[in-house]
């Protein structure tokens, strides 16, 4: 062989070997293996977290975040452009002594009668769809709380009948009386509606409003019976039209079962309080000491509550206004709108756990797809921690004002948004932290070992 020919075979390639295709499908399955080694811890840390988040909700700082997201989603609704319900303002009728044991002031009758009979005069469009007085008609063992109320009431009876217009009447502190006795006469328990605006929890405003509020007493031949005092706001909205019900199921809920102690709530809903600057400001007085007649006020259509606006302690803080106080008439009339128009959603614990996996699986399952890809054509994987973060940080804005801006489209009131944007953003440090240990953590076990372990070069004993 010449040495053209001796340079010309040295010059060619050496071929692949078996030994090196195996050793190039070796290193692919391990990086494939750590792929999903870190997808699953990526998994794992992020429902650490969400537990973490459902023990952080119970504490203050918890409750303040999702105050504050609440108040965010509240600012964000937008209310109907023609409103099914008006406020009419009683605050002029005056005060006049009451019956019973401790009498108190009530609001005089006769101009309530007044009022009541001229918004049933209307005819055709112009009527009312429902009435609802938000005044205390609630008598006490003694008796009613005013002399004129049984006529009064018979008024109101023949009135809706004749005129097919509800006309709900409040009751508050003879609920405790049991059903019989709301209004002293079992024949007016149809007109009985509850104006009880529940304590809101700790370091929130009103938020909900009951659906009913349910009283247990006994009977002489059925033993214990329950009987539920259905809202103002509620029955006013049942007497147009029943309300919408939950479309979402196991997702999220309209009403909400309350399952506590207290005897009297059982269920609320979530109110819009959207409507509420427009209520106020529409809210005419419609009563005048010096006429013989009501004043004249469109109310053609819509659902009518009487109530003291000023001058009365019935007043209440919403989400998202803290700096000033609502009359009561004004969050039962957005409890009846909330019903007629705009029903809002409060997510189940499914739901919740749901989105909350959703978005975690929005950030880790792209990335193991990629990673997987890279793999499958023989690139090397090597991705650090940079682009998780910044896919981790893009998702918590996306998550933050698709919850804010798209809640008047859902009505789904995410109050623990922010919570959960707050767990994607510090997921990836995390990891980041977590890995950096569990390596320093592996070099030290193994210096140790190294160290106690006995020397295999040392001298046999007695040589």
């Amino acid at each position: 062989m010449t040495a053209r020919h001796k340079k010309k075979t040295k010059s060619h390639p050496a071929v692949p070997s078996a030994v090196s295709q195996e050793s190039v499908e070796a290193k692919r399955h391990e990086r494939w293996r750590e792929i999903w080694i870190s997808f699953w811890m990526s998994i794992a840390i992020t429902f650490v977290l969400l537990g973490v988040k459902k023990l952080v909700e119970k504490t203050d700082f918890g409750a303040r975040v999702q105050a504050l997201s609440y108040d965010l989603l509240q600012l964000h609704l937008t209310a109907a452009e023609n409103l099914p319900v008006i406020v009419l303002d009683i605050s002029g009728i005056p005060m006049t002594p009451g019956l019973g044991a401790h009498p108190e002031a009530v609001t005089d009758r006769e101009p309530l009668r007044k009022i009541v009979e001229s918004l049933t005069g209307k005819v055709g469009g112009n009527a009312p769809k429902a009435i609802g007085l938000d005044v205390d008609f609630s008598p006490d063992s003694h008796g009613y709380a005013h002399p004129d109320d049984p006529a009064l009431f018979d008024r109101f009876l023949i009135l809706e009948e004749s005129k097919n217009i509800p006309i709900r009447v409040g009751v508050n502190s003879s609920l405790a009386l049991g059903p019989q006795k709301w209004l002293r006469d079992p024949k007016y328990n149809d007109l009985a509606s509850c104006v009880v605006v529940p304590n809101p929890e700790k370091g929130r405003s009103a938020w909900y409003m009951p659906q009913s509020l349910v009283v247990s007493y006994q009977a002489a031949s059925f033993g214990g019976i329950e009987e539920h005092c259905t809202s103002m706001g509620v029955a006013l909205a049942n007497a147009v039209v029943n309300p919408v019900p939950s479309w979402m199921g196991w997702f999220a809920e309209t009403f909400r079962q309350i399952d506590t102690d207290d005897q009297l709530l059982k269920s609320e809903f979530l109110v819009d309080y959207s409507p509420l600057e427009r209520l106020r400001d529409a809210a005419k007085e419609v009563y005048d000491p010096s006429a013989d007649v009501p004043m004249n006020v469109n109310v053609g259509g819509k659902i009518v509550l009487l109530g003291r606006t000023r001058n009365t302690t019935d007043m209440f803080t919403v989400p998202g206004r803290p700096e000033q106080p609502y009359a009561g008439v004004f969050l039962h009339a957005c409890a009846a709108y909330s019903l007629l128009k705009r029903p809002l959603y409060r997510l189940r614990e499914p739901g919740r756990i749901a989105l909350d996996i959703l978005f975690s699986l929005a950030i880790f399952g792209p990335l193991l797809w990629w990673r997987l890809r890279l793999n499958k054509q023989g690139k090397e994987v090597v991705l650090g921690h940079r682009i998780p973060g910044l896919v981790s940080l893009l998702l918590a804005l996306a998550l933050v004002a698709g919850a804010i801006l798209l809640v008047r489209v859902t009505h789904l009131m995410w109050d623990d948004f922010l919570l959960v944007a707050l767990v994607l953003v510090v997921h990836t440090p995390i990891e980041e932290s977590t890995v950096e240990f569990g390596k320093w953590l592996g070099e030290t076990l193994r210096s140790w070992r190294h160290a106690s372990a006995p020397d295999s070069q040392s001298p046999a004993e007695g040589e």
